[in-house]
């Protein structure tokens, strides 16, 4: 009996554990991420400023759960953005300059791994990519990369590589190795943090 408890409660709490939205901070300042459930009860988390990489916050979810309303403050408490938000997604949330503030950016969980990247690129000039994979088996050539994601829009991978590097082609035709590998089924964005450091960060799954 107590073997079979401890099974249901396992099962209970990887079920919980499902069901949370994650919030990503792209952003130079501190935000508050306030979130109201189905009951009616609030909770907020703050998220610190994006420096040298991108913090993060979320919430636990009750796997019943499907969706709750969400409003995104700055550090002056100004809405940057309100909506509601699903189980298991992932928001970005970005600098003043970005054509939206809060963008997706895949789904929280594990997935069939697609041999496939969703690309974005938050660097100032629109960019294209070379990806690299790490057996010197294939390679992606020239992928243009948008400012915003488009899951339709997928660059697709050999499924003989599991790791792969990102070259940003340069104003002069260089090309310049991003700091971070990436691994195929994610939504990956291209930015620089304050050094002036080109690199990659992965997100979400494409499937949740």
């Amino acid at each position: 009996m107590k073997a079979l408890y401890t099974l249901l409660m396992v099962g209970t709490l990887a079920l919980s554990a499902w069901a949370d939205p994650y919030f990503y901070n792209a952003n130079p300042g501190e935000v508050t991420v306030k979130a109201t459930l189905p009951s009616g009860a609030t909770d907020s988390r703050k998220i610190s400023a994006s420096r040298i990489d991108f913090p993060s916050g979320y919430f636990t979810l009750h796997y019943a759960i499907e969706e709750i309303k969400v409003s995104i403050e700055d550090d002056a408490g100004q809405v940057l953005w309100s909506g509601p938000v699903k189980k298991n997604q992932i928001l970005l949330i970005l600098p003043p300059s970005a054509p939206s503030r809060v963008v997706q950016a895949g789904f929280y969980g594990s997935n069939d791994k697609p041999n496939a990247l969703v690309l974005m690129s938050m660097l100032p000039d629109n960019v294209t990519v070379d990806l690299e994979g790490h057996n010197g088996v294939g390679a992606v050539r020239g992928v243009s990369v948008g400012k915003a994601f488009d899951p339709k829009n997928l660059a697709r991978l050999s499924e003989n590589e599991s790791t792969w590097d990102v070259l940003v082609k340069q104003p002069d035709g260089s090309l310049l190795k991003a700091e971070n590998a990436v691994y195929p089924g994610r939504y990956i964005v291209i930015w620089k943090d304050e050094f002036g450091k080109v690199k990659t960060a992965s997100l979400g799954t494409i499937k949740p």
